[in-house]
């Protein structure tokens, strides 16, 4: 469920940012083109299976970004909020820090 999450919302901000850079008619075709061509390295190039959350985040987040689209005023702090439960949800897992061992 983490990983679906983790997918998603990754998928969500790159295609939120594609809009923002792009036409919406254009963004949408390089995001899932971004999207096979992600998959298909990880299967080939790292030599990987997909897992069930790789496949199921993908449709997940073009529903999350054209839902998100139609939130002009909102985009930015929908985004925010998205990452920081993403944050929450991981157990704050990016801003763990282990301290150095010594050096013998």
């Amino acid at each position: 469920m983490l990983a679906l999450l983790r997918d998603s919302v990754a998928w969500i901000v790159i295609a939120y940012i594609a809009i923002r850079s792009f036409s919406p008619r254009t963004a949408c075709p390089l995001v899932v083109l971004a999207m096979c061509g992600t998959t298909l390295a990880k299967i080939v190039i790292v030599n990987n299976t997909l897992t069930p959350a790789d496949v199921a985040a993908m449709p997940v987040a073009l529903t999350g970004a054209l839902v998100l689209g139609k939130q002009a005023s909102r985009q930015p702090i929908t985004l925010i909020w998205l990452l920081a439960g993403y944050l929450v949800v991981s157990g704050l897992s990016p801003f763990n820090f282990h301290t150095a061992q010594d050096f013998h």
